[in-house]
């Protein structure tokens, strides 16, 4: 027997007006307020069925997380509880006069009636059966007509557990510590979520940040409560510094003078001038408060351009400690004082006070990405309520702002998520690559049906670039050639680099804490031509050189929304979570440079590719759906790293498992 399914398609991100278009036109649907969920019908014998039915028209068009199934009735019928404008429902009691039927519908489920083709597993809170249904957030069709619906019971897909997923229930259920290695598309907010709905327990979510809160609050139950660890040290200590946290803003060198900052200092055969020594006590105590550390040291100063080599770097430490030691005593007094009080602060403060979150369980999740003092506030739960934490080792990328990946040293069950239900096989051969030269914990199975496919993209929809300074040439270049551009993250940052390069140009020194040592542009083109640490700046210099600061501060001023957008561009750090049908890696993504040592032809030997450019790089041929150019990396190709692991066999599944 066929029935009407009604499906709920849970997007990773809103839809564009064009893409909802598309979509409208492909097939009925409605959408609601932002564009982050549709539901449609489909006519199918099962609700699996159903599922199958309408991804083999989705995956190149919407970028699908998680799709639920609304179940018919006995006969047949799916019961949803539409919410009408008025003249819409009075037309349909007229309509319903006219046929002999009655104007209006429960929406109710008997608690005694079977659920039609429910599963016989062991059953959990997305599976038991209820009296009425609970609200969900109005709809907003996307064809003519209003209306808000909340649904029928439902079970919540991935499309249905995969054995991976299935694992991590058993041992969330058993009350293991757990950790998670969850690798790109493989849907590991809704594994946490299916763990979540099979406990009456009371649990915790920790977000990443807000935006993935709230999101995650949709998706969970009431007994998790989703927030971030600042809302939760907010609540607990925050709110005490209110007042100096809504200070205005002052100039750090304004701050550094009131901490006895006041004239400059020469290290090396650099002078560092009184605006950089009071920038670098400010991000000392910022390092400080990203850390587990109790107390200010030398390991918490910040390194600059010029000062790399250890010699210069402790004479710099030595300088600044003292100075970021008394700006952190500043920072206790809860109604004034003298540095600006950030969030970071009170978040430290609170972790200092080993604080205890009231929860039967723990959920981290971004795990890979977690600061020292989050981490330590989550382990100190061990005691009393049940770890879970779920992230991608591979996609770590933030160490050098003190984020740390917290799951390989984790104590506690290893599992993983390796099938993506993003991309295709092809792309999952690709990304193997990455994770292998990465020595990650996983690898990665494509879904054989989406069709993902590799080489040129002519207009793709987004660019990824290694640094700030490749963004700033593709947008340059893009404008050129006519296209609508966007930068996710908007286009200060690089708006500041090409003001930084202005100054250096008219002979000024910068505040740019990238650029501050500089004396001239001369001393900035002889050092990213020269030295191996400024070979990133090579582009900026090169790029200046040949256009101007004025032509890049213009290209930055023609910048439009990605709504309106025909190509975005994006650093690989800010691409982190998104997703796009076609990408293109930018040509910044350097090769490493040649070694002393030479081939049996007589060639140069590259050195080994870093860890943490091959895990940038797997972040960066991720991001795509439908078609990747590997544009920037293609010369992973020819490099003895990459021809390896092309011909290395897959790590032993039950090493994956246990890694």
């Amino acid at each position: 027997m066929r029935y009407h399914h009604a499906l709920e398609i849970t997007l990773i991100r809103p839809l564009a007006a064009p893409e909802l278009r598309r979509t409208a036109r492909a097939w009925p649907l409605a959408a609601n307020s932002d564009a982050t969920r549709l539901m449609t019908l489909v006519a199918a014998e099962t609700p699996d069925r159903a599922v199958r039915r309408r991804l083999h028209r989705l995956p190149a068009r919407l970028p699908i997380d998680v799709i639920t199934t609304h179940y018919p009735d006995a006969s047949g019928q799916v019961l949803l509880n539409l919410v009408l404008t008025p003249a819409t429902h009075s037309a349909l009691k007229a309509g319903a006069r006219r046929a002999g039927q009655p104007p209006n519908a429960s929406c109710t489920w008997p608690s005694t009636a079977p659920w039609p083709n429910m599963p016989t597993r062991r059953p959990t809170a997305s599976t038991a059966p209820c009296a009425t249904c609970s609200p969900a957030p109005p709809l907003r069709p996307a064809v003519r007509g209003r209306a808000r619906a909340h649904p029928s019971p439902r079970r919540t897909h991935p499309m249905k557990p995969t054995d991976e997923q299935t694992a991590a229930a058993d041992a969330f259920h058993a009350g293991d510590h757990l950790a998670l290695q969850a690798g790109a598309g493989t849907g590991k907010t809704t594994t946490l979520a299916l763990l979540a709905h099979g406990t009456k327990r009371r649990g915790h979510y920790l977000a990443y940040n807000r935006a993935i809160a709230r999101d995650a609050a949709t998706r969970f139950p009431t007994t998790v409560t989703c927030k971030t660890a600042h809302a939760l040290a907010f609540a607990a200590i925050g709110h005490r510094y209110t007042r100096r946290l809504n200070a205005p803003r002052r100039p750090a060198w304004q701050t550094g003078q009131d901490l006895g900052i006041t004239k400059p200092a020469r290290i090396g055969e650099r002078e560092v001038s009184q605006r950089t020594l009071s920038n670098a006590a400010l991000r000392t105590v910022t390092h400080f408060c990203h850390s587990a550390d109790s107390t200010i040291t030398h390991h918490h100063v910040p390194r600059l351009r010029g000062l790399e080599d250890q010699p210069l770097h402790k004479q710099l430490a030595q300088l600044i400690t003292p100075f970021a030691r008394k700006a952190w005593a500043d920072l206790q007094h809860p109604d004034d004082g003298k540095v600006r009080f950030e969030h970071d602060h009170y978040l430290k403060i609170w972790s200092l006070t080993d604080p205890k979150i009231d929860a039967d369980f723990l959920l981290l999740d971004e795990a890979q990405d977690t600061n020292p003092v989050v981490e330590q506030i989550f382990n100190n739960q061990r005691s009393h309520a049940q770890l879970v934490m779920v992230g991608d080792s591979a996609q770590a990328i933030y160490q050098w702002r003190g984020a740390k990946d917290v799951m390989t040293g984790f104590d506690g069950t290893a599992l993983a998520l390796s099938k993506s239900f993003r991309f295709g096989p092809r792309l999952a051969d690709e990304a193997n690559r990455w994770l292998a030269i990465a020595d990650a914990p996983i690898r990665l199975q494509g879904s054989p049906q989406v069709p993902t496919e590799l080489g040129i993209v002519a207009q793709p929809d987004a660019v990824l670039c290694r640094t700030n300074v490749g963004a700033i040439t593709e947008v340059v270049q893009l404008l050129a050639a006519d296209y609508r551009v966007a930068l996710v993250g908007g286009g200060e940052s690089l708006r500041a680099l090409a003001l930084a390069a202005r100054d250096l140009k008219e002979g000024r020194r910068t505040n740019h804490h990238e650029l501050v040592l500089f004396t001239s542009w001369g001393d900035l083109q002889d050092y990213a031509g020269h030295d191996p640490a400024g070979r990133d700046l090579q582009p900026l210099v090169d790029l200046v050189d040949q256009h101007g600061t004025d032509a890049i501060l213009a290209a930055v001023n023609q910048l439009t929304h990605e709504g309106q957008a025909q190509i975005t561009v994006s650093t690989a750090h800010k691409a982190k979570g998104r997703e796009w049908p076609s990408v293109r890696i930018a040509g910044d993504f350097l090769p490493p440079r040649d070694s002393n040592q030479q081939d049996d032809s007589g060639r140069p030997i590259p050195r080994p590719i870093d860890d943490a450019e091959a895990r940038l790089a797997y972040v960066a041929v991720t991001r795509t759906r439908a078609r990747l150019d590997v544009g920037g990396l293609a010369w992973i190709d020819h490099h003895p790293d990459g021809i390896r692991t092309t011909n290395a066999d897959p790590p032993d599944a039950a090493d994956e498992q246990c890694s």
